[in-house]
């Protein structure tokens, strides 16, 4: 799944804010998984350890 695809699902469910489980869930990998492709995107922003905008 392309990751643009996931931030499209997260907002049309109205999630502002997400977790790494949130995403791990959403795309059915691990929670590392989930997190290390949340680090690297440039397209969200860390809130704190674990939330996402």
């Amino acid at each position: 799944m392309h990751f643009d695809t996931i931030l499209d699902r997260l907002q049309k469910s109205g999630k502002n804010v997400f977790t790494v489980y949130d995403i791990s869930k959403l795309i059915g990998k691990s929670t590392p998984y989930a997190s290390l492709m949340l680090s690297k995107s440039k397209k969200v922003k860390r809130i704190e350890r674990g939330k996402y905008f």
